[in-house]
């Protein structure tokens, strides 16, 4: 047996610090002919399977705290033996086949519609007419891996407590990002040496260099072309997987099979901050390339043509979907920061948006459907939460900062004109020299409709209504801050339980207190913004406030419509009812004996009172009728006892109850469902407990009560009848 077959054989009876230890003797010790067998093998074992049934270390759920962390880390990083074992594979120019059948959804379906033969990363990989295998050389191919498990592999851990931005996923993630697109360092100053190798011998001086990026750099200049071959091609790889590039049709067939996730999305927002950094590096550092000013420039020159401009398009695409079928649930907060992220470019680059802001207008007007268009339909989100909720609070918050970021409306504004032509162009758009066409290679959807302006009147109108929803929500946080609400007995218990297990948490009894003062703080602030944003009339929204105030008015019915059937529900009336601000009093108006059990009730006790008033009804009925009829007051004191009042139809209802609006009477006959409740077996227990104190017997305590709720009843009888 080969000394391959042993290492898979004991490959799963190891530890992983193990594991990593012999692999790295194995890659400095072999023959790269020998490495070349185990490496599609290995791959899997570490990153996982493409199709994601072999799960590999879990990179995106391997936490930071665990004892396993740093071997694993060690062994992936940039200058780490499996990338070293890449780099010498790549120099001998070994290639390694990829099943189309086995890759993700959504690179699977785009190689079948044709969308992805254009891509740079596919050109010329796939050698089959039919489109059945990639050819790639040993770097794409584990690039190709660690890109896909991320979306692969999400299922295998989905029961566990983790977060992909504390994983040793993630830290590779930015290390590859900060190692091959030099947005911090540089990838030739690694002590080991290891980026020394060369790149593909096939593509080595190539114009096309096997469809990546051009390397047109002198002979002399060979390390700067591997590291301009690699950045590309890790990039572009990132690019067709987590970004992959499909027309609307392709996306509404994508949609059945495939499902964005929260992790997916984090890797995103950090592909974003990298593509930021790197954009602002509009030429590359003498130290980062060796001297040859053609190939700096053009390097940087091809990033920001070839790469940029596909990204800015794809990610367009991915957020709007993202923006329309995400579930309403606070983990869109990964959407919300990977958006903010790409529309606040300045804050990854050395140029600050207060001294750049023709600088920044450019990228605004290329841009400018990332804040319009994302805008309109963030607000159309928000019109279905719970704006209390402290995460959806938040999330209002972050956005309305920053847009309110000083004469970054004014440049939304401007870039909106240029791409809806309408008038003459202010100075400020001018001068940034953008022309038309520049913004023509944005998504062709909706660009002409005016009713999307962001400073349009419609526009205006749904963010008076976000505003006016916003104030609802910090009044209600307000009250319940300040004026905890009736509870029930139900409710109460609960609350009281909780208190008594949180006796021994630190601070745990102020932790609603604590959320709901920051949630009021949050809505005030959100306001704020919009106030500044669209220049709002602060008279007018105090107004709106202390109408809201009113402590009546939370009384009041939702809004609603009064048609020929009834009343019918507005769409302010839902969201009024949504944030709790309004409800229905929804009342039983029928046979009290007949209602539901309530909460405060034993269910067992409800049907043994109702068994024996019924047959006590039954068998008194006519007593009960000639008592009733009687004028005096032993009729009117049977009445109170024996008789419900006659039940009306007190609000306007439904079209539902429309038909049940006419009122009723019920025949005399006794109730006893009050000895079902707890609240009236408690009272029963406290007087026994009391009568024993004095030692009065249960059956004279039991003549006590009776004789008290007869005196009871005689007076309200006299008290009514005057």
């Amino acid at each position: 047996m080969s000394s391959s077959d042993h290492l898979k054989t004991d490959w799963t009876i190891k530890s992983l610090p193990q594991q990593c230890t012999e692999m790295t003797k194995e890659i400095d010790d072999k023959p790269v002919k020998e490495l070349c067998v185990i490496f599609p093998w290995l791959v899997e074992r570490v990153v996982g399977s493409l199709d994601g049934s072999t799960v590999g270390w879990s990179l995106s759920s391997l936490q930071a705290h665990s004892s396993d962390y740093s071997n694993v880390l060690e062994f992936l990083q940039p200058s780490g033996p499996m990338l070293k074992l890449v780099y010498k594979l790549q120099a001998e120019d070994y290639n390694f086949e990829i099943q189309v059948a086995n890759l993700p959804d959504r690179v699977r379906i785009s190689i079948y519609e044709g969308v992805i033969s254009n891509s740079r990363i596919f050109l010329n990989k796939l050698p089959s007419q039919n489109h059945q295998r990639l050819s790639l050389n040993a770097f794409e191919y584990f690039m190709f891996y660690f890109a896909t498990s991320v979306i692969t592999q999400r299922d295998h851990h989905s029961g566990q407590q983790t977060s992909i931005s504390n994983s040793v996923y993630f830290a590779l993630v930015d290390a590859y990002f900060k190692h091959f697109l030099l947005t911090e360092g540089s990838p030739h100053s690694d002590v080991k040496g290891t980026l020394t190798s060369h790149i593909p011998r096939s593509s080595k001086y190539s114009e096309t260099s096997k469809g990546l990026l051009k390397c047109q750099c002198p002979v002399n200049a060979e390390t700067t072309n591997q590291s301009i071959w690699r950045s590309g091609t890790m990039l572009q790889i990132f690019l067709e997987i987590w970004l992959p590039h499909f027309p609307l049709e392709t996306h509404q067939k994508l949609n059945e099979v495939s499902v964005i996730t929260e992790e997916h999305i984090l890797v995103v927002r950090l592909l974003v901050k990298h593509m930021h950094a790197l954009s602002g590096k509009t030429k590359l550092d003498q130290s980062d390339v060796l001297p040859s000013a053609h190939s700096e420039t053009h390097l940087s020159e091809d990033f920001k043509r070839v790469v940029t401009s596909e990204y800015a398009q794809r990610l367009y695409l991915l957020l709007l979907h993202c923006f329309k079928q995400w579930p309403m649930e606070t983990s869109f907060r990964a959407v919300l920061e990977t958006w903010l992220s790409y529309i606040q470019p300045w804050r990854y680059q050395k140029h600050v948006y207060s001294e750049s802001k023709e600088k920044w207008a450019s990228f605004i007007q290329e841009n400018i459907l990332m804040y319009t268009r994302l805008f309109s339909f963030f607000l159309k989100r928000l019109a279905h939460v719970d704006l209390v909720n402290i995460d959806n609070a938040t999330m209002v918050f972050r956005m309305t900062k920053v847009f309110a970021q000083t004469s970054l409306p004014e440049l939304i504004e401007n870039g909106e004109k240029l791409l809806l032509h309408q008038g003459p162009l202010p100075s400020t758009l001018m001068a940034s020299q953008v022309q038309p066409t520049e913004i023509a290679a944005l998504p062709k959807t909706h660009t002409n409709n005016k009713k999307l302006q962001m400073f349009g009147v419609e526009m205006r109108a749904e963010v008076l209504k976000l505003v006016q929803r916003l104030m609802q929500a910090q009044q209600t946080a307000k009250t319940t801050l300040d004026q905890p609400a009736n509870v029930s007995v139900g409710q109460f218990l609960c609350s009281w339980k909780r208190s008594i297990l949180k006796t021994n948490s630190e601070g745990g009894g102020n932790d609603m207190t604590k959320s709901d003062m920051k949630t009021v703080e949050l809505l005030k602030k959100a306001v704020d913004n919009l106030k500044q944003v669209y220049n709002l009339n602060t008279g007018h929204l105090s107004q709106m406030m202390m109408n809201m105030g009113s402590v009546e008015e939370s009384k009041q019915l939702p809004d609603c419509i009064h048609s020929e059937n009834g009343l019918i529900l507005t769409d302010l009336g839902r969201m009024q009812i949504i944030n709790g601000l309004r409800r229905f009093d929804i009342e039983y108006q029928g046979d009290p004996q007949l209602q539901p059990v309530r909460s405060y009730e034993n269910a067992v006790l409800v049907q043994l009172m109702f068994w024996i008033a019924t047959l006590i009804n039954n068998r008194l009925e006519g007593h009960m009728n000639d008592l009733c009829s009687q004028q005096n007051l032993l009729g009117r004191l049977g009445q109170h006892y024996l008789i419900i009042s006659t039940v009306k139809g007190r609000f306007p209802r439904s079209t539902v109850t429309q038909q049940s609006q006419e009122d009723y009477h019920l025949r005399p006959r006794l109730t006893l469902r009050t000895f079902a409740s707890y609240r009236t077996l408690l009272i029963l227990l406290l007087l026994y407990s009391l009568g024993s104190l004095f030692s009065i017997s249960p059956l004279f305590s039991t003549c006590l009560i009776l004789m008290l709720s007869f005196l009871y009843g005689l007076c309200m009888t006299v008290y009514v009848g005057k």
